[in-house]
């Protein structure tokens, strides 16, 4: 037993100390990778607020449509509220998927782009304390420090990261001039359903008033 205490004593004895290299590169690699994830986080939900306002988008065209049927709809009472009622309904879909897009631009975004912000002094940070290093030691070990290509991938980050900051309201602001989804083959299929509504309408309007002539006749 105390032979094997001595040995695990012994082994502890033989651990070298990490080196101001190892601890440098380490934490500059950990901060790197957090801000590679934190730039492909920020991508995917700008790509998420897009798709999910162009759901909303084309959500509101429909009720639009839905509208258009419903007020002209005259002779069934019943349809002209089905639709009335289905419109409605697209409509509070809508209005959520809104809230969604408003959140995440108001609440979510700014936390993260401050983090990321965070992200990018700390790594700046540990690079000037890197360098000064450097210069007080002139330790070999250290010169991939001024060699690397962080100093660059730093300024590309920083740019990457604040166009985060302008997310893409404007593509995503309700009822804006340009529609970021146009739905124009949506369009055309329910105008021809209104025209074939009206052509049905007229149909039995006539049938109607023929029936009514030979009534009296």
């Amino acid at each position: 037993m105390a032979k094997r205490e001595f040995i695990v004593k012994k082994s502890k004895t033989n651990q070298s100390p990490i080196s101001d290299n190892s601890k440098i590169r380490y934490l500059m690699n950990l901060n790197e990778n957090f801000e590679k994830q934190m730039i492909e986080l920020l991508q995917s939900l700008s790509s998420y607020n897009k798709s999910t306002a162009k759901l909303r988008d084309a959500g509101d065209d429909l009720a639009d449509v839905l509208d258009t049927i419903s007020n002209g709809e005259l002779l069934n009472p019943s349809s002209k509220k089905s639709i009335s009622e289905v419109s409605k309904a697209f409509r509070i879909i809508q209005d959520y998927r809104d809230s969604k897009i408003l959140y995440l631009e108001e609440k979510l975004l700014p936390l993260l782009v401050n983090c990321g912000e965070q992200l990018q002094k700390q790594k700046i940070d540990i690079r000037t304390k890197a360098l000064s290093i450097l210069d007080k030691n002139k330790d070999k070990g250290l010169m991939w420090i001024r060699s690397s290509s962080s100093s660059s991938s730093t300024s590309s980050s920083l740019t990457r990261t604040g166009s985060a900051r302008n997310f893409p309201r404007a593509s995503t602001t309700r009822n804006s001039v340009n529609h970021s989804r146009k739905i124009d083959n949506e369009r055309e299929e329910f105008k021809q359903l209104i025209e074939k509504n009206e052509l049905q309408k007229h149909q039995d309007l006539k049938s109607y008033d023929l029936q009514y002539d030979h009534s009296i006749n």
